[in-house]
C-alpha cells in the first residue's frame, strides 16, 4: 500500500483505500471479502507524519477449542508514525523510517503485521465454547456425547486406581 509524500504533506481524513487480500502474506486464515477495508487519516508534523487508521475485514478462521471454522468481524485500530528522524522512536507508537528524499513509502509490512497481531492468542468461536469431547471427539457446542453421559471416564481415573490400590 503505497502512500506518496504529496499527499501525505497535504493532509487527510477518513480516506478509504483498498488493500487486496492477495497483496497480503499467506497465513492460516482466509479472508471472507476480497478487499480488506483501510480508513486512514494523516496529519503533518514537525517530526514527520502521524498516521491513524481503522482496518475491517472479515476473517473465516478455525477455533481452538472445537476446531469448527468460524467468520470473525475485525474492526483494527492503528497508529504509525512516519519520519527520517531516529531519535523521536518510543515505546507507544509504531514507527517506520521515511527518508526525505523517498517520494513514497510502502507500508503494507506494517498493515500485515497489525492483522497479525490483531488476533488474540487462543481463537475461540465463542466464549461459552464446550471444545471437544476428549474421548470419541464430539463438539460439544453441537451435540450431547454418550463418553459424558456414561460418568465412566474422567481425567481422574487412573489417578483413582492407584489410589485404591
Amino acid at each position: 500500500m503505497l502512500l506518496y509524500r504529496n499527499d501525505l504533506q497535504m493532509g487527510f481524513e477518513n480516506k478509504n483505500i483498498s488493500i487486496p487480500k492477495g497483496s497480503l502474506e499467506k497465513s492460516s486464515f482466509k479472508f471472507i471479502q476480497p478487499e480488506i477495508n483501510c480508513v486512514l487519516n494523516c496529519k503533518s508534523d514537525y517530526s514527520g507524519f502521524k498516521l491513524n487508521g481503522n482496518l475491517n475485514f472479515i476473517l473465516s478462521i478455525i477455533c481452538d477449542r472445537c476446531m469448527s471454522i468460524f467468520q470473525n468481524y475485525m474492526d483494527v485500530p492503528f497508529k504509525l508514525v512516519l519520519s527520517s528522524q531516529n531519535n523521536i522512536v518510543n515505546d507507544k507508537e509504531n514507527f517506520m523510517l521515511f527518508s526525505d528524499e523517498a517520494d513514497e513509502i510502502d507500508i503494507l509490512p506494517f498493515i500485515n503485521e497489525t492483522i497479525h497481531l490483531s488476533l488474540p492468542m487462543k481463537i475461540l468461536c465463542a466464549e461459552t465454547c464446550k471444545g471437544l469431547c476428549s474421548q470419541c471427539g464430539t463438539n460439544l457446542n453441537l451435540e450431547i456425547c454418550k463418553c459424558l453421559s456414561d460418568g465412566k471416564h474422567t481425567p481422574f481415573d487412573k489417578l483413582n486406581q492407584l489410589l485404591s490400590n
